[in-house]
């Protein structure tokens, strides 16, 4: 046994002195490497692909579509309240130039002053119900 390991260092050794084996060795080992490192791109890559599919971004392209709709729903809602509170206010201050007059014209006649009650506001829901929410 120990002889066979001596001629095997025999025949070995003038070859590690070459340099032509350390770049064939180094070209080598670079190339299992890269070799490697691209079956592991593969595999990930084909991970990707089975867990993003379609079905997903169609799913989610939905959800935003229905969001968008809601959004615009509640602007143009929106924009009706405040075209009502406009009106609102523009016939509360005729109203009250009305009273004034009547007031001028008759001041043995008393009108009571306008309330100053805070008006109710409604709650804000930050996740309202009708939102659908797709979790698999």
């Amino acid at each position: 046994m120990m002889k066979q390991l001596s001629n095997l260092l025999l025949k070995v050794g003038p070859l590690l002195k070459r340099p032509v084996f350390w770049i064939i060795l180094y070209v080598l080992s670079t190339t299992y490497w890269m070799v490697s490192q691209q079956l592991e791109i593969n595999a990930l890559k084909e991970r990707v692909d089975t867990e993003h599919t379609m079905e997903h971004s169609d799913t989610f392209h939905y959800r935003l579509t229905n969001l968008e709709n809601i959004s615009n729903s509640h602007g143009d809602r929106l924009k009706e309240l405040e075209r009502d509170n406009w009106q609102l206010k523009r016939f509360a201050n005729q109203h009250q130039f009305r009273i004034m007059q009547l007031e001028w014209e008759h001041p043995n006649i008393e009108a009571p002053e306008p309330s100053k009650s805070t008006p109710v506001k409604t709650p804000f829901k930050a996740n309202p119900t009708n939102v659908p929410d797709v979790k698999k």
